[in-house]
């Protein structure tokens, strides 16, 4: 169950009564199933993905986003589109194009009004990526199907708009954040106003279409989540604009709705893994629904917990190493992994990750790193990377790793750098350009950002608001990229690249192991069958990460290698 709009995922699902309208990531058709009974196709038509909808139960049919792809120039069109549940030949598009060009159009989030009169939705355009620039509009539906009247209620440049909601009462609420962090707002026909007014983010950029990160209580108020410095909590804001925090367990808290006087939403925590739970509004009971994944007991003396670290502007979770049945040797300070996170404005999370602790049970201690353009931190901490990408993540890592080193937390003379994804780049362009690091991992990373122009629709002006507009700034994306300084990198490097990825090529590894091999530098590729721009098959996951131990141990044995 996988949609794949804008090249990753999102709200995938619609539920209409016992019945489940779902995409499937292997043909792009929308399945329908019907309680216990056997999934069957439902859309008829080919090249087209289907995202982040729901229900117009007045005129029975499906809201969605609609991706479409093979188009006569080429380009992917996206669009808002209704499909008849008992037609579903008939697919129409229901909202005007703005621009007329519907290949340099995104949308996200089209929702209903409790009447069924309104539709609300975010839209953006390239250059601009959802969370840099997006427009929150509605309109009226017609009696042909149609949205007409299209108004404009917020967002444009520099504001970044998530989530509209429309209360039980058809009140349009939404988050923006105008005024640096994401916060709840509300139209009331004329103006907007303000629900929450705090120092936190309530939301995070939109890479994942259906994201929910307030909900609508039966007593009146809304129910949200918060994250402070990359620590997710619950909190409740009543009818006076009054805010609760709720005391829980957990760090990390998503997907938020509310049945009853219970919260529901995915959380997990430092001890704990990512469960669906439901969580008492009075008292912050909490009751599991399902869990990700268990963790038996006696496993829980090698379960590291992390601590809230920084350095500067760096910021992140440290965890040391641990392992009940080994202790370290009198005054041994450990070695040290700083992770770079994808995006790069995602965030690291303090919820409980097995592959974590899969370092840590080794003995190294683990970084996780929240450079700057990260979330979290708010939308002026976010915009620093703005058109400094490879330069002020990479300070933020060495700063990081030397302020561990200082500290007596991590041994400078061992110490690794690795990243996923924009994750992956950061660690190539600090071994590049720094000589803090040992040895790196990459994991699909960018060693070539000219490369990276060469990729689908979401990203494809993203490089303009990271590092220049090209080519009129070819120059920097030259001097950013490893792949031309790798005659300065002399520490070995792992690359691990999914051969179907999309998102960042497979030549992107390979060039960069080639640029190694020709200087005799120590490295590994391993580029593996059926995977894409993420891991997703456990046999993947496992291999890797012992190919990535059995290469660091040796590295860190015997140095700066050459073969």
């Amino acid at each position: 169950m996988r949609a794949l709009v804008h090249g990753y995922d999102g709200r995938p699902y619609v539920v209409v009564g016992d019945t489940v309208f779902f995409s499937n990531a292997a043909d792009h058709r929308v399945y329908r199933q019907q309680g216990a009974t056997a999934p069957v196709a439902f859309s008829t038509t080919v090249n087209r993905r289907y995202a982040d909808g729901c229900y117009d139960e007045g005129r029975r049919r499906l809201l969605y986003v609609r991706e479409k792809s093979a188009t006569e120039s080429g380009l992917v069109e996206n669009a808002i589109v209704a499909i008849s549940i008992d037609d579903p030949k008939t697919e129409q598009v229901i909202v005007p194009s703005p621009t007329g060009n519907p290949c340099v159009e995104f949308y996200a989030a089209p929702r209903l009004s409790p009447d069924g009169q309104l539709l609300a939705w975010i839209f953006w355009k390239h250059p601009a990526m959802p969370w840099t620039e997006s427009t929150l509009c509605f309109g009226k539906i017609r009696a042909d199907g149609m949205v007409t009247d299209v108004q404009t209620v917020a967002g444009g440049p520099g504001v970044s708009i998530l989530q509209p909601e429309w209360s039980p009462q058809g009140t349009l609420h939404y988050l923006s954040n105008e005024t640096n962090w994401w916060n709840i707002y509300r139209w009331d026909g004329q103006r907007s106003r303000a629900v929450t007014q705090i120092d936190a983010e309530i939301g995070a950029p939109l890479w994942h279409l259906g994201a929910s990160y307030y909900a609508f209580s039966p007593a009146g108020g809304i129910a949200f989540t918060l994250n402070e410095l990359g620590v997710w909590s619950l909190a409740v804001v009543g009818a006076d604009g009054c805010i609760r925090r709720i005391e829980t367990p957990f760090q990390d808290c998503g997907f938020v709705s509310v049945l009853g006087n219970e919260i529901v939403c995915v959380a997990g925590a430092p001890d704990r893994p990512k469960a669906v739970v439901a969580i008492d509004m009075a008292n912050g009971a909490v009751r599991e629904i399902r869990a990700s994944t268990t963790i038996p007991a006696e496993l829980l003396p090698y379960v590291s917990v992390p601590v809230v670290k920084r350095f500067g502007s760096a910021a992140g979770f440290y965890y040391a190493p641990r392992n009940s049945d080994f202790q370290p040797a009198p005054n041994e300070i450990p070695p040290l992994i700083v992770n770079c996170h994808g995006g790069p404005t995602a965030a690291a999370s303090s919820a409980i990750s097995l592959a974590v602790q899969f370092w840590t049970s080794r003995g190294f201690a683990y970084f996780d790193l929240n450079y700057r353009g990260s979330n979290g931190y708010g939308r002026d901490y976010m915009n620093q990377i703005k058109e400094s990408w490879g330069v002020v993540d990479v300070e933020d890592a060495v700063s990081a790793a030397q302020g561990l080193a200082d500290a007596g937390l991590a041994d400078r003379r061992r110490m690794i750098i690795r990243g996923g994804s924009a994750g992956g780049y950061t660690a190539l362009a600090a071994l590049a350009f720094h000589d803090t690091f040992q040895a790196g991992g990459s994991y699909y990373g960018i060693g070539n950002l000219e490369m990276l122009l060469d990729t689908h629709k979401f990203e494809m002006h993203y490089l303009d608001w990271l590092v220049g507009e090209y080519p009129a700034q070819k120059d920097l994306y030259i001097e950013r990229s490893p792949v031309h300084a790798a005659a300065r990198m002399t520490a070995p490097v792992i690359f691990l690249q999914g051969e179907d990825d999309t998102v960042v090529l497979p030549k992107q590894s390979a060039e960069m192991s080639e640029a190694l091999r020709s200087r005799g530098i120590l490295f590994a590729y391993l580029l593996f069958a059926g995977e894409g721009h993420g891991f997703r098959k456990a046999s993947t996951i496992v291999r890797a990460l012992e190919a990535e131990l059995n290469f660091y141990t040796t590295a860190l044995l015997h140095g700066r290698l050459r073969y």
